[in-house]
Parts: C-alpha cells; sequence; structure tokens
C-alpha cells in the first residue's frame, strides 16, 4: 500500500513540474541600428563584376516587419530589403529576401533574394551572426536589359 502511494506521489510532482516551453522571437536580438557596405555588381558571362571600384556606405535600422516572421531594414523613410521566413542556425537565423517593387531613375525595378551568401555548407540570401553582430543580405535587380546583384554587410551599432 505504501508502494501506490508514493508512486501516486511521484506521478502528481512529475505533472506538477512539466514547463511550457519558451518562446523565443530570433529576431529581437538583431533589431536596432546598423552602419553598412553596399557593393553592386553586374552579372555577366564572365561572373560578377563590380559596377564601382569603392562600395557605398551608409546607415540603416533593422526593425520587426509587418508580419509575424518579417524584419526590414530601413534607411530613413525607404526600406532597403525585407526579409521573411526566418530560419534558426548555429550561430544567429537565416531568412529570405521578399520580392519588392521600386524604382531607381524613374524606372521600375523588381527586387529578388540572390543565394549568394554560404554559411555551414548551405547559401543564402539573407544571414544575422549573433556573436559578430553582423547582418548580411544579398538580392538582385534587373534595370535596362542589365542584372546586378546587390550585397550589403551592415554590423550592429
Amino acid at each position: 500500500m505504501r508502494s501506490i502511494a508514493c508512486l501516486g506521489l511521484v506521478s502528481i510532482v512529475a505533472i506538477s513540474c512539466h514547463e511550457e516551453p519558451v518562446t523565443v522571437d530570433l529576431r529581437d536580438q538583431a533589431l536596432g541600428a546598423y552602419t553598412y557596405n553596399m557593393k553592386v555588381l553586374e552579372m555577366t558571362d564572365a561572373g560578377l563584376l563590380p559596377v564601382q571600384e569603392a562600395g557605398l556606405s551608409g546607415s540603416f535600422e533593422l526593425i520587426k516587419g509587418t508580419g509575424e516572421a518579417e524584419i526590414q531594414g530601413q534607411e530613413g523613410k525607404f526600406f532597403i530589403f525585407s526579409g521573411q521566413k526566418i530560419g534558426k542556425v548555429t550561430k544567429g537565423f537565416t531568412f529570405e529576401v521578399k520580392d519588392q517593387v521600386g524604382s531607381a531613375g524613374g524606372t521600375e525595378i523588381t527586387l529578388q533574394g540572390y543565394n549568394g551568401i554560404k554559411y555551414e555548407e548551405e547559401h543564402y540570401q539573407g544571414l544575422y551572426l549573433s556573436a559578430e553582430k553582423t547582418l548580411k543580405v544579398y538580392f538582385t535587380f534587373s534595370q535596362n536589359h542589365r542584372n546586378f546583384v546587390v550585397a550589403i554587410t551592415g554590423v550592429k551599432l
């Protein structure tokens, strides 16, 4: 009889010790201000060639997007990129660049993600590394029958 009472007590203790899993939003670690360098490369038969010798630089704010798992890089009133489909990796997270339509010099352009970032033997469009506090984003666009790749590396301030 005593063993039945002990077994019942163990069952109650085991049930009461069950904890709900804690949900962590991977985006939170990356939100904030960044400085960035941007390279624009033209896609040619010979490979990717730099459009200008020196990269462009500036700053942007990484914010949560309107969707449940979205992020946006915003420079002033302008969105530089929008990321979606956040995925966890060993030292941070990855994301896909959301297709966007914009304009440059009065010409409509479409931005699409480009798998130019190699990490852990896979290729990604966007990557945030927690320890280094760096964010990398690659996307393409076409203008005047020419195709370009934009490579952004941001460092969190």
